[in-house]
């Protein structure tokens, strides 16, 4: 490859111009990386509402209680508020959201080593997270609606934008580069 700034060859992988010292990274990649890095936090965060006490008030004049949870967590909330099919859907998810995660760890961490060969990870991370999303959207969205037992938060639509976001730009990353 070549630098951007001088024009001088410079190793594949380096990230400094060793002519003018100029850093050889392109900006995107650096945004790149930070949607990565949303791909492993966001599905840490709230992505549903439960309502305790399914709209009755505490006869000591509080409101009603609404625990929210993570897509990890709601399968750890005990079945006080969950089916065995909702259950059994969310371990699912939560499965996927993993895979998801490692593809994404493994972009972040070739990308900050300067690694060759890594907008694959990037765009697998980001496709799994996207179909992570899109299911849990979809199917917990639909119970949501029927059962009237839980909301989703904005959570799931935010991993889903970051996730096409990522796609788009790791795309013309890999078109710059070849």
């Amino acid at each position: 490859m070549y630098c951007k700034k001088c024009g001088k060859e410079i190793p594949d992988g380096t990230q400094f111009c060793n002519e003018c010292s100029s850093n050889s990274k392109e900006p995107m990649q650096y945004v790149s990386i930070a949607l990565a890095v949303l791909g492993v936090i966001l599905p840490f965060l709230k992505w549903l509402e439960v309502p305790v006490a399914k709209g009755l008030y505490s006869m000591f004049g509080m409101g009603e209680e609404t625990p929210t949870f993570s897509l990890f967590g709601y399968i750890f909330a005990g079945s006080q508020y969950q089916s065995d099919t909702i259950y059994a859907v969310m371990i699912g998810i939560a499965l996927i959201a993993l895979i998801g995660i490692i593809f994404n760890a493994i972009y972040i961490i070739k990308a900050l080593k300067n690694k060759s060969k890594l907008y694959k990870y990037g765009t697998i991370g980001a496709i799994i997270s996207m179909i992570m999303s899109i299911l849990f959207i979809v199917i917990v969205g639909l119970s949501a609606a029927i059962f009237k037992i839980m909301k989703l938060t904005v959570m799931p639509y935010i991993m889903f934008a970051v996730s096409i976001g990522n796609i788009i730009i790791i795309k013309k990353l890999k078109k710059k580069a070849q």
